[in-house]
Formats: structure tokens, sequence, C-alpha cells
């Protein structure tokens, strides 16, 4: 996935030329797709912008007959309370197959025990970096989370949820 040439393309559709038409200040906040453990796509990858004025996001997913499909806005899904961060899409560097070697260079360091089943990516502003966060469920109904610098390679952080409670 090129986030700059699917950016691109999503500007010239219709729909999305109306909907910025009537939402000036709405800001690319993120791109998403849900990924197999192979890191191919499960669906299309959807385009998240950001509108200030009503804190919510609307979604574009790219159809193939050249214009797109938007999606309700729909609340931030975010843990607490922050703005969410324009996604300068030209300082993304490290392209999707750079940040999936990345990802597997650490996973064993990261997360020995685990074995991941299907997740997702998202490209994202966080902290004033553009980061790829990958995360993936595993076969031990946990999360593995790792961001990674979009223009560095670099890993940012890293985590793992326990989905069971004990």
């Amino acid at each position: 996935m090129n986030g700059q040439d699917l950016f691109t393309t999503l500007k010239k559709t219709d729909s999305f030329l109306q909907w910025s038409k009537i939402h000036p200040a709405g800001y690319l906040s993120h791109f998403f797709c849900q990924i197999n453990t192979e890191f191919l796509p499960l669906n299309k990858w959807e385009v998240g912008f950001y509108e200030p004025s009503t804190g919510k996001i609307t979604v574009f997913i790219v159809l193939d007959n050249g214009d797109a499909e938007i999606k309700p806005a729909d609340d931030v899904f975010q843990k607490e309370k922050a703005a969410i961060e324009k996604l300068e899409i030209e300082k993304v560097t490290i392209t999707l197959e750079q940040g999936k070697e990345a990802w597997k260079e650490h996973v064993q360091e990261f997360f020995p025990k685990e074995t991941t089943g299907d997740g997702f990516v998202v490209l994202q502003t966080l902290d004033k970096k553009q980061v790829w966060n990958f995360t993936f469920i595993t076969k031990t109904i946990k999360f593995v989370n790792m961001k990674i610098d979009a223009s560095s390679a670099e890993i940012v952080s890293h985590e793992e949820i326990s989905l069971v409670q004990k």
C-alpha cells in the first residue's frame, strides 16, 4: 500500500470532493486495514479524516469504480481524550513492507512465546511521529502491538495485552 497514491486517488473522487466542501477543516488522520498473519489485506484500506468541530472521524474506502464509499462519521476510538493528530503523509518514508520487516525482525525479541493470528495495521501520527501501528491477536488470547516510526523504522513502543482476566 502506497499511502500517498491512495490519498491522491481519494482526493479526486466525487464523494471526497463533496465531503471536503462541507467539512473544510477536516484533515487526514489515518489509514487502516485488517491483515492476516502474512500481512496481506483482508479488505480494502480505509482512510480516516478527523473533523475537529464535531470530534468525529469520517472513513473513506476507495472503490474499484473510481469513486469512494463514505462511512458515517463516528466517534474517535482512543484510550484517553487527546487531540487527534494530522497524518502528514509526506513525512512517511518507510513503506508498509519495510514496517512489516521491522515487525518480523523484533517480534521474537518482544513476544517470544506468542504465535500471532490476524490483526490490523494503522498508519497514524502519535506524539508528533508518523507510525506504522501493528496489532495482532495471539493464540493465547492476547493482543501484541508494535509501533514503528514511519520515517526511520525504529521501534517506538511495544506491548502485550491479555484479553482474559485472571
